[in-house]
């Protein structure tokens, strides 16, 4: 059980998860103290590429199985596919993250200004949850899980 007030798990899912956003280094600093993430590996391969190509990989703590590599798409995508993707930042949860303490992490995320486009955390078939942004405007869902019978 999670009594840091951090969040502790993410959703199952396939390793590794890429979660395009604008700003690595915003991201970073937005997902270290308020939601409890660690970096994993910081890999800059601008020189080997002759232009800007950078990812970061964070963790939770004592989780293995499961990272969220952050990149920026203009540095792995032109044309079309850049375009399709820069659309696409923000309009969707991208990420689900697993908590057992939704009100604590509320709190945390209202005292630091991060926007929540839906207002107080929800409670829904599948748990009580909260949808707020990063600094990106990528929109992550906050989730405490419903318990299964």
């Amino acid at each position: 059980m999670n009594t840091s007030g951090r969040v502790d798990r993410c959703s199952e899912a396939s390793t590794p998860t890429f979660h395009h956003l604008q700003h690595v280094d915003a991201a970073t600093e937005f997902s270290r103290p308020l939601l409890g993430f660690e970096v994993v590996a910081d890999n800059d391969m601008s020189a080997m590429m002759g232009r800007p190509c950078r990812w970061r990989t964070m963790s939770l703590p004592g989780q293995s199985g499961f990272e969220i590599v952050l990149q920026e798409p203009a540095h792995w995508m032109e044309g079309e596919a850049l375009a399709r993707t820069e659309a696409a930042l923000g309009v969707q949860p991208q990420i689900i993250l697993s908590t057992d303490d939704v009100s604590e992490l509320h709190a945390r995320l209202q005292a630091a200004g991060v926007p929540m486009p839906m207002g107080d955390p929800g409670t829904t078939p599948w748990g009580r949850g909260l949808l707020f942004e990063d600094p990106s405007g990528s929109k992550i869902y906050l989730l405490r899980p419903t318990a299964r019978p």
